[in-house]
């Protein structure tokens, strides 16, 4: 009833005004630096680490129910489970370096190259 309303409302407000907020960091970055062509924003290198992380997650979880939980129809569609540990730990590197660039990005004030 009413208090449904009420918890959609303030979804949708929590959702415009995120959206304002980036909508704002967006403009900002923009006007920081000239735009010619395609640029790549500091927020765009956290967001794709952030889906690095939940690949990785999803790689760990297949990986651990292969191993651990001896999952037969897993373990017959991946016949290199290893391969799925592998994989996590390259997205789990990916992460941290787009993280670190961020770092450097923002916070030790060193732009990306023009070309970036």
């Amino acid at each position: 009833g009413a208090r449904r309303g009420d918890v959609r409302q303030a979804a949708v407000s929590a959702v415009r005004d995120a959206h304002r907020f980036l909508r704002a960091r967006h403009d900002a970055d923009r006007r920081r630096r000239p735009t010619d062509g395609m640029r790549i924003t500091s927020d765009a290198l956290l967001v794709t680490a952030a889906f690095n992380m939940l690949v990785s997650l999803a790689l760990a979880w297949l990986a651990s129910l292969i191993f651990y939980a001896d999952v037969r129809a897993l373990r017959r569609r991946f016949v290199a489970p290893h391969n799925l540990v592998r994989a996590h730990i390259d997205y789990l590197l990916m992460a941290l370096l787009l993280v670190a660039t961020f770092f450097v990005d923002e916070r030790l004030a060193l732009r990306l190259p023009p070309w970036a």
